[in-house]
């Protein structure tokens, strides 16, 4: 089959290092790949403009949509016009963004998670954590990305400095002294890479984007742990391309954290001397 010269559209909330690394990829190989970011397109109203712009291309790769209130119909509508999609089940399964929708799957399974529970922001104080966990705890939103609105709660002068969204729901879980933090990267099902990801100085989060480092996982009963782990998760979540996130415990024990359709890869090429462009790109091809 001739795959020469195919329009691709990555949509996303805007460019960062991973996504113009794709996109270079995709380029140098003669098709035309172009960023469109959803957060011009938020509105219902804006929907057919939405529409007939990804119309234009032949495969569609979603990595985040600012409004999944319409996101079914979207699909449906780009499946109708023989549209290939990628994260396709990210469209399909609206709570897929919602972290503890994403918990609740892996516990379903046996999975281990951190213990939690969801509230409304609105109705957050220390006492109402304090019945459900001991302190430290990790309080965090319950849609968002990249480690932002993520915080380690250790007395109520904490939750004083919180920004809160009152209207929004939040994750209240433990916090677990942990031995390392995981991100595994996933194309189609297989895993391309794992890292270890250690927090900058002063500390408790690891993302990448929050300036942690990324290390090689030279441990390979770790890696087999986690790829076990996939083998049962991905079914579920049928996300192609994410990250996964765990927790290592002291004792040895992976406790799931969430996935990520919306992944960045810059520190997974920097730790493990790779470029994950590559085969991102040929997942892409064998789509044609």
């Amino acid at each position: 089959m001739n795959i020469n010269n195919k329009k691709i559209a990555i949509v996303t909330l805007g460019g960062n290092d991973g996504i113009l690394s794709l996109t270079k990829e995709i380029q140098k190989r003669g098709h035309v790949c172009d960023i469109i970011s959803s957060a011009e397109y938020k509105n219902d109203s804006q929907y057919d403009i939405f529409l007939n712009i990804l119309l234009k291309y032949d495969l569609i790769y979603f990595r985040v949509l600012a409004n999944k209130t319409f996101s079914q119909k979207l699909l449906n509508d780009l499946k109708a016009h023989d549209k290939i999609i990628v994260n396709s089940n990210y469209l399909k399964e609206m709570e897929l963004s919602s972290k503890v929708f994403q918990m609740k799957l892996a516990q379903s399974i046996g999975v281990q998670v951190p213990n939690f529970k969801e509230f409304l922001f609105k109705d957050i104080n220390i006492e109402e954590i304090k019945k459900f966990t001991k302190l430290p705890a990790i309080l965090k939103a319950s849609i968002g990305i990249a480690g932002r609105s993520v915080y380690l709660i250790t007395s109520e002068s904490d939750l004083n400095t919180i920004e809160f969204n009152f209207d929004k729901k939040c994750v209240i879980q433990d916090f677990i002294a942990y031995k390392r933090d995981l991100r595994v990267f996933v194309i189609n099902g297989k895993i391309w890479g794992v890292m270890e990801r250690r927090p900058g100085d002063g500390d408790f989060k690891a993302n990448i984007s929050q300036g942690g480092s990324g290390h090689v996982v030279e441990d390979t009963s770790l890696v087999g742990k986690a790829e076990e782990l996939i083998k049962n998760l991905d079914p579920i979540f049928k996300v192609e391309i994410a990250g996964y996130d765990f927790l290592e415990t002291k004792a040895g024990d992976l406790f799931f954290l969430e996935i990520n359709a919306n992944p960045g890869w810059k520190g997974l090429d920097t730790a493990l001397n790779t470029k994950t462009a590559v085969p991102v790109a040929d997942y892409i091809e064998s789509l044609f």
